[in-house]
């Protein structure tokens, strides 16, 4: 008895294994539209000016930098350079604190907005693209 108890305990087992593999909650097929960076009210600055972007190269610049962004560690103490917003195929958007200052020897900075406590370091060579693409 105990013997197909165990079978069937482990059969349950698969079968759950099986059913959470095939239900990721990843859609593969949501791909982001547009990109939207706003210069927050509180930024004195001039060089800063509101873009949008909808372009195929533009956008994968923006996802590969923030697929690559490093979680960081500590408490956060920054000025957001723009407010951005990035809208999805699924009609869903994502709301981002982007700074990446203008040193091009500096990291960038990411926040999602909805848990404004924890930054993600976007490396100098991702961080310098998303530059290069902002200056256009």
């Amino acid at each position: 008895m105990i013997n197909i108890n165990t079978r069937h305990l482990v059969a349950i087992l698969l079968l759950l294994v099986i059913i959470t593999g095939c239900n990721n909650n990843t859609d593969s097929n949501v791909s982001i539209t547009s990109i939207g960076l706003e210069c927050p009210k509180t930024t004195n600055d001039e060089l800063c000016e509101s873009k949008y972007l909808d372009d195929a190269q533009s956008i994968k610049i923006f996802e590969e930098a923030i697929n690559k962004a490093i979680k960081m560690q500590g408490i956060l103490n920054y000025v957001a350079e723009y407010n951005m917003t990035i809208s999805n195929s699924n009609n869903t958007t994502k709301n981002y604190h982007l700074s990446l200052g203008t040193d091009r020897l500096m990291n960038g900075l990411l926040v999602d907005q909805s848990n404004s406590g924890q930054g993600y370091e976007i490396p100098m060579k991702y961080a310098n693209q998303l530059r290069d693409v902002l200056k256009k």
